[in-house]
Formats: C-alpha cells, structure tokens, sequence
C-alpha cells in the first residue's frame, strides 16, 4: 500500500463523502437548491470529519492492532508524525474555512470538532455518552446545510434520522470491536452490557427509526413514504430479525447501515422533485 493511498485511506473517505451529501441534502430540504455556500459547507464538513477519523486512528492505533490490523497506522503504512500532521492540516482548514464563510457555520464546526477530538480522548470508552456524541455530530451535517438556504429549522426530521440510523451504527460497530476495545480497557455499551443487550438496544433504536420516518410522511408525501418504506423501513426490520449477538453480525450489518443511509437520502430528495 503506498503512503498516499495510506494516507487518504486514513481519512476514511467514504464516510466523509456521505457527510458531505448530507450536508449538501440539508441545504437542498431547507431550501429547494443548492448554492456556492452549500458546497463550501460541504467540505467543511468533510475536512472536520475526515480530521476526526484521522484522530481516532491515532488514539485507537493499539486496539487497532487487533480489530483492524489492516488500517493504516497499526500496518506500519503510516506513522504517528504523518498521521499527527495530516489531523493538524484537516483541522486547520476545516475552521479556517468556516471562519470565512461566518459565525453560524463557525459555532457548528467547532463544536463538531471539539466533541469529534472528545469522543477519541475520552468519552469512547463511555457506555451510550461516546456514540450519542458521534451521532449528534453526523445529524449536525443537516442543519449545517440547510443553514446555507436559509431553512435550518425545517430539517428536524432528516436530523432525527441522521441521529438514530448512526447512534444505531455506533453501538455496531462497538460490538464489532468488543476484542479490541477490551484489551484498550474501554467501557463501550456491548462490553459492559453484553452484545445481547446491545442487540436489542440496537434494534429499538432502528424501531424508532422506522417510526420517525412514517411521521415524516405529511411533510415529504406518497412518494417519499413509499421509498422510505421499501428503501430503509423494511430493510431495517429485517436487518433487527437477522441480528445475532455476535461480533461477526454486528459488523457485518454495521456496512449494510451505510447503504441505508443513501437510500434514505435518495428517498428525502425525490420527494422534493
């Protein structure tokens, strides 16, 4: 693997091209378009992301060692210097460019990045206070859109969503890690609750899900209901059926969260068409 590929992969891009539609979904909901500010809004968005990941990797590069030993840092690809300075870069320039753009877009992405830097120092190894941390993060891409079009308060709905489908993701993939994370010693919900208790955990946060987005229906319509219902609804109840207490399932159902998360964005934008 060579240092560049490396080093984007450290970013974990694909994360942060989801924030960055998300984002751009927020300006498009609250507004009915997207304009210049929207797509700066966007990368601000991916730079703060992207500069979290790289964080997390650093903090995370023993326990990496055996629940992602592939990862840039803990295969050797990467080191902690360059790791250090590519998280001082992504950081620097995600608040400069807020800074910029004004005091809304500042206020949002420095706390993102402060509860970001939190959650890798501390509040990880927090049973719920970690993963509630990362989803207000996600869902903030929303509101941090729309604010752009001038709509910040008509998103509560998709803000809802972002929340729960990622708080959900999080206790996932805690549960995927319970190997790792016991020998970092972290207190994450799956470790000191039981991977059974995390399931069921999981899915009534999928279950709130589902009914969130039935009571969106009068604000996005019939045509919106029926790709919600066939593209997310039934897919996560499925997914709650098929969910074993085990690492193996939990990760192997965290990835399939990420194409509901697209799904759920097309879903959002045709009703608006």
């Amino acid at each position: 693997m060579s240092k560049i590929k490396s080093s984007i992969l450290i970013l974990r891009p694909i994360n942060g091209i989801i924030a960055f539609f998300a984002t751009l979904l927020g300006a498009y909901l609250g507004g009915r378009t997207i304009n210049k500010f929207s797509i700066i809004a966007g990368i601000i968005v991916f730079l703060v992301a992207s500069s979290g990941n790289i964080l997390n990797d650093i903090v995370d590069r023993e326990i990496d060692k055996i629940n992602r030993p592939k990862r840039p840092i803990p295969s050797g690809e990467i080191s902690i210097k360059m790791a250090s300075v590519e998280w001082v870069v992504f950081s620097i320039s995600g608040i400069i460019t807020s800074i910029v753009i004004g005091l809304p877009y500042f206020l949002i992405a420095i706390s993102v990045w402060v509860l970001l830097t939190l959650y890798s120092l501390n509040l990880k190894g927090i049973p719920l206070v970690g993963n509630a941390a990362v989803s207000i993060c996600a869902a903030l891409t929303i509101p941090f859109g729309a604010i752009s079009t001038g709509g910040a308060g008509t998103v509560i709905f998709p803000f809802i969503f972002v929340f729960l489908i990622h708080f959900g993701r999080e206790i996932l993939k805690d549960g995927e890690d319970v190997m790792g994370d016991k020998k970092g010693k972290l207190k994450t919900f799956p470790l000191v609750f039981g991977l059974r208790n995390a399931k069921f955990f999981t899915i009534i946060l999928f279950l709130l899900l589902v009914i969130a987005t039935i009571l969106a229906y009068p604000v996005y319509g019939k045509m919106y209901l029926i790709l919600v219902i066939f593209t997310v609804d039934i897919p996560l109840i499925l997914m709650s059926f098929k969910l074993t207490p085990d690492a193996e399932s939990f990760g192997k159902n965290e990835r399939v969260l990420k194409i509901l998360m697209l799904t759920g964005i097309i879903s959002l934008i045709v009703s608006y068409l």
